[in-house]
């Protein structure tokens, strides 16, 4: 399910939900959208694809995406030794998915018309929320944070 479907739990460096529910709220009120010009616009619809496609790992440049816009959410801006490290991971999570998926496919049938439902770029109904390929429980976001310490 993407991020902004359902309920995602970030919590912040001392466990509180509520202040990055805060958070967001403040973000989400500074969003000026009077006199936005056609390529504003167009820039936040890309962005707002890309964060709606995001379901984590198996879904490697939303991932890597999102891993930067929310680190400059939290007033964290990468450097380059961060969007380095973040695309190690890219690279990893999308060699992973091109091996996952081919053997998926040889080892599946094709789902028949009826049985496909779902828009690519939506997520079928009930399907988790961060959860790893294999269904693990993914880190939290914090890991460069944690790692500048």
């Amino acid at each position: 399910m993407p991020r902004n479907q359902g309920t995602v739990e970030r919590i912040d460096a001392r466990g509180s939900k509520s202040a990055i529910e805060a958070q967001d709220a403040r973000l989400a009120s500074t969003l000026d959208l009077k006199d936005l010009s056609d390529r504003e616009g167009a820039f936040l619809a890309t962005c707002q694809k890309i964060y709606r496609r995001d379901f984590g790992c198996v879904t490697p440049f939303e991932e890597f995406f999102w891993s930067l816009v929310i680190n400059v959410e939290d007033d964290r801006w990468p450097t380059p030794d961060d969007v380095a490290r973040e695309l190690a991971i890219f690279r990893e999570n999308f060699e992973d998915m091109d091996k996952w998926a081919r053997v998926f496919v040889a080892s599946y049938p094709t789902p028949t018309q009826s049985t496909v439902t779902a828009e690519p770029s939506a997520a079928p109904e009930g399907a988790p929320i961060r959860k790893g390929f294999m269904g693990q429980p993914r880190p939290p976001k914090s890991r460069k944070a944690a790692t500048r310490a």
